[in-house]
């Protein structure tokens, strides 16, 4: 059986005729007869030139071929992000309305919950003021203080400081 040789590295000093022609460079042909296969020296080293080549050849080619995959890859991405764009800005448009819509009714169930602590409150004769910052105190309303006023401003948005506005004027001279 035949060994197969990958790489063969051989240091041969023939540096007269003599020794290309005797026993030592009959030997190196055989060798090179046997590895080659018949084919001889030249043909063998034009084979591996060619073999080398179209691997390099078939490598470049693989990586070009890669590369253009990958920039098509790239291109039809950028094309699907145009062609859905309009469809992602409707998206967000509804998210934002409906957000809109939650925060709309959550400022009407804000609203609805003051106008029921009012009326409770009013009950008691106390009367609820809310700040800037949504804080709210609690102070005794006084003496022929218009309710309804203060309901309709309530209802409108305008929230008062100053109870003064809302006090019946035979009150006020009390």
């Amino acid at each position: 059986m035949y060994k197969v040789v990958a790489r063969l590295i051989a240091r041969v000093r023939a540096r007269t005729r003599e020794d290309w022609e005797g026993p030592p460079g009959e030997r190196f042909r055989k060798t090179i007869d046997d590895l080659t296969e018949g084919q001889g020296l030249e043909s063998a080293v034009t084979e591996a030139a060619k073999r080398f080549a179209v691997g390099k050849v078939s490598h470049e080619h693989s990586e070009a071929v890669r590369n253009y995959a990958e920039e098509e890859k790239a291109k039809q991405d950028a094309e699907l992000a145009r062609r859905t764009l309009p469809a992602k800005v409707r998206q967000e448009y509804a998210r934002a309305e409906q957000e809109e819509a939650k925060s709309r009714m959550l400022r009407n169930d804000e609203l609805a919950g003051r106008i029921k602590l009012v009326d409770e409150l009013q009950k008691c004769n106390v009367l609820p003021i809310w700040d800037r910052d949504g804080n709210i105190t609690f102070v005794k309303a006084p003496a022929g203080f218009n309710w309804e006023k203060r309901r309709e401003l309530f209802v409108q948005g305008v929230d008062i400081g100053a109870v003064a506005d809302l006090v019946g004027e035979d009150d006020k001279h009390e």
